[in-house]
């Protein structure tokens, strides 16, 4: 006897394409219609948006609609996970896609921050004062702050951050 995987009826001929009734499955397919639509949007944008902030903020969307269509699937409804950018079926569980995000994000926080430490550095050699050096030095280190909470391996910015603190010594 099956089981709809959204509503619960249940029948020895109830028929439940994907895990779902016919009644129910509407619903679920414009819902992951939406999800796929709102994860290409999403991906684009990470690619299109220039400050890490925004960046960072559109790679928790995607993970945030992974998690929601893997919620489907952990209900029983029979979805596989999509390519954020074509929609095309990953080959790959909904918890391994949702790690792939969460690396590719960590991934691109951790180089982003890399390239902003050796700025940063540049910007306090030349510094005119070391109150101003002080400045940007303390600034830099918020600000791998604020990315570490986000990142699912925070020690990924342990080497930004070891590029910077010695600068601190010299105040």
């Amino acid at each position: 006897m099956g089981t709809c995987a959204i509503c619960g009826k249940s029948g020895w001929f109830l028929s439940l394409p994907g895990g779902v009734c016919r009644e129910c499955l509407p619903g679920v397919e414009n819902k992951f219609s939406e999800i796929q639509s709102d994860l290409k949007v999403a991906h684009r944008a990470i690619r299109r948006v220039r400050t890490l902030d925004t960046r960072v903020g559109y790679f928790e969307d995607v993970l945030r609609l992974y998690e929601e269509a893997a919620g489907y699937a952990k209900r029983g409804v029979e979805i596989r996970p999509v390519d954020p950018e074509t929609g095309k079926p990953l080959n790959c569980s909904w918890e391994e896609a949702i790690q792939q995000q969460r690396k590719a994000m960590d991934e691109h926080i951790s180089e982003e921050i890399l390239e902003d430490v050796q700025k940063a550095l540049a910007a306090a050699k030349v510094a005119t004062s070391s109150k101003k050096q002080s400045a940007i030095i303390h600034k830099m280190l918020l600000r791998i702050d604020s990315f570490r909470e986000r990142m699912a391996e925070p020690s990924m910015l342990d080497e930004a951050e070891s590029m910077i603190t010695p600068m601190l010594d010299d105040e």
